[in-house]
C-alpha cells in the first residue's frame, strides 16, 4: 500500500500486524482451536509393579506400615478435634486399602 506525502513523493505503509490486545482477546485468542487444556501437574497413574525380590517385599512392607503409622496419627489428631485438609483426608481414606494390600504379604517378610 502506498501512500502520497506530496510533490510526488511516495511512501509505502505496510499494514499493521501487531495490534496490542486486551487480556480478554487474549484468552480467546489463546483458547480458540486449541482444543482441551492439558494439567501438566496431574502425574500419569501407573499401578505399582509386584515385588520381585525379598528385599522388594521387606522394603513394600516397610512403605505400608510407615503409612499405615501416619494414617493412625492423623486419626488421633481427628479424635482430638482438629481439623485435617484435603491432602491429609484423602490419605486416610486409603486406610483400608492399605491394610488389604498389607495383609497381602506374610509378616515374615
Amino acid at each position: 500500500m502506498t501512500a502520497s506525502v506530496g510533490a510526488g513523493k511516495n511512501i509505502v505503509v505496510a499494514p499493521v500486524t501487531n495490534v496490542v490486545k486486551s487480556k480478554s482477546e487474549k484468552k480467546a485468542a489463546n483458547s480458540a482451536g486449541s482444543g482441551p487444556k492439558k494439567n501438566p501437574k496431574k502425574p500419569n497413574i501407573v499401578a505399582p509393579a509386584e515385588p520381585e525380590t525379598s528385599e522388594d517385599v521387606k522394603k513394600l512392607v516397610r512403605k505400608l506400615k510407615k503409612k499405615l503409622g501416619q494414617i493412625e496419627k492423623l486419626e488421633e489428631r481427628v479424635a482430638k478435634g482438629e481439623t485435617l485438609n484435603a491432602e491429609e483426608k484423602s490419605k486416610v481414606a486409603t486406610k483400608v486399602s492399605v491394610i488389604a494390600e498389607l495383609a497381602a504379604y506374610p509378616d515374615d517378610a
